[in-house]
């Protein structure tokens, strides 16, 4: 199980993907991230699950992205993967 999250550059998006498929999803304002990243957390809870990984895209402020790996290791103690755009990529 792996969660993706996606800071943009006013909103975080995020997904649970699971078995190839997306099982679960939202999105929030960055103004919320405190009050937002531990209603994801409660996500796994009632399965005493835990993500084995946190993939991460950020365009946004690089202080969110440390935020959110402070959270994912402290809460999970899983690895943050760190996904990068290129400015060229699969022919775009």
């Amino acid at each position: 199980m792996k969660l993706l999250i996606d800071i943009g550059n006013r909103r975080l998006k995020w997904g649970i993907a699971a078995g190839g498929a997306l099982k679960s999803c939202g999105a929030f304002d960055h103004q919320h991230i405190a009050s937002e990243m531990p209603k994801i957390a409660r996500q796994f809870a009632p399965k005493n699950l835990m993500p084995q990984a946190v993939w991460l895209c950020c365009v946004a402020d690089e202080g969110l992205a440390a935020w959110v790996g402070d959270y994912a290791r402290n809460t999970w103690d899983c690895e943050t993967i760190r996904v990068r755009a290129k400015k060229r990529q699969a022919g775009v």
